[in-house]
């Protein structure tokens, strides 16, 4: 579903581990071209792009104003060998993701995922303190985007 801008509403994609095959970043910015509509976002997955070897700190600098939703979840391992985790139980260090999404003004939302055999109450409090302490190291005067 594509809707007008005057909507509101935004139209997203999402990159996950299947799309693989082919450079994501170079299959998104042509996908974007092509469309030629800024209301088509990304719903950006710093886990899966790192699981596929994509630096997920690069792939946001470039295609950071396109993000509307973000799936925060953490892992170990590299594609086709890799476990879910709760952000701050994996590899992925939030703090710089967190400091460019502020620095690109991003209003959309935060998701945590809870791919996890822990008691849902312990995963939750796990994601927030991890997100928390990334988002207290956000500067109060930020530089603008790169």
């Amino acid at each position: 579903f594509f809707f007008q801008a005057e909507d509101g509403i935004r139209d997203h994609c999402v990159t996950g581990v299947q799309t693989c095959a082919l450079p994501i970043s170079d299959q998104l910015q042509r996908l974007f071209d092509d469309v030629g509509s800024n209301t088509l976002g990304i719903n950006y997955d710093p886990s899966y792009l790192a699981v596929q070897g994509i630096d997920p700190l690069g792939f946001l600098r470039r295609f950071a104003p396109r993000v509307c939703h973000a799936h925060l979840k953490d892992h170990r391992g590299r594609y086709p060998r890799w476990e879910h985790h709760i952000p701050g139980r994996g590899e992925l260090d939030y703090v710089p993701l967190v400091r460019e999404l502020a620095r690109h003004r991003f209003q959309g939302s935060l998701a945590i995922e809870c791919f996890t055999d822990m008691p849902l109450s312990t995963a939750c409090e796990v994601g927030y303190n991890t997100l928390s302490v990334a988002l207290r190291q956000i500067p109060a005067h930020l530089p603008p985007p790169r």
